[in-house]
């Protein structure tokens, strides 16, 4: 997941990779329920930080700092 969404990025691949990563999309599972180890929280930040890069170069300022609060 991690790797996928570094590459979506590079890519510019924005809408696809928001599609990729919400909730619904994830079986209604969201990122910090799909983690159970304390030692993964890093790995957490940056799935939410990734998406929130996402958010803003679409434009949704309110998503991305909802993520970069998460």
């Amino acid at each position: 997941m991690h790797r996928q969404m570094q590459l979506m990025l590079e890519q510019e691949r924005y809408d696809a990779l928001l599609a990729a990563f919400t909730q619904k999309a994830m079986g209604g599972r969201s990122f910090h329920q799909s983690f159970m180890y304390p030692e993964q929280e890093d790995v957490m930040a940056d799935l939410y930080y990734y998406r929130a890069l996402a958010y803003i170069h679409t434009g949704n300022r309110k998503a991305a700092e909802a993520d970069l609060r998460s």
